[in-house]
């Protein structure tokens, strides 16, 4: 019988997770690598895509925000544009 410590057990299914989050998802990989290193709060994270999902289901332009006071996240919030690339002033026609 493999007597093995639950420390090393947990470990061992660390790796093995982070083995298969590299190969199956970089894109989560690289996400779960930057948390770690960083130590940034996941659901600041969490919010910030909603925000960029609000805007992107509604016109396709806007800004996020984050308000951070202190080290502490106070806001999140995002503001939708309409973009018009429109003159200011409209040129009257000659008749």
């Amino acid at each position: 019988m493999n007597n093995i410590s639950y420390g090393e057990e947990t470990k061992t299914n660390e790796e093995i997770f982070i083995s298969l989050t590299k190969e199956i998802r970089p894109d989560i990989y690289v996400v779960m690598e930057a948390l770690d290193k960083t130590e940034i709060n996941p659901y600041i994270l969490l919010s910030i895509i909603r925000e960029l999902t609000n805007i992107n289901m509604g016109t396709g332009w806007g800004q996020v925000r984050i308000d951070v006071t202190n080290r502490i996240v106070t806001r999140i919030f995002s503001e939708q544009n309409q973009k018009l690339e429109l003159p200011l002033i409209k040129k009257r026609q000659i008749t």
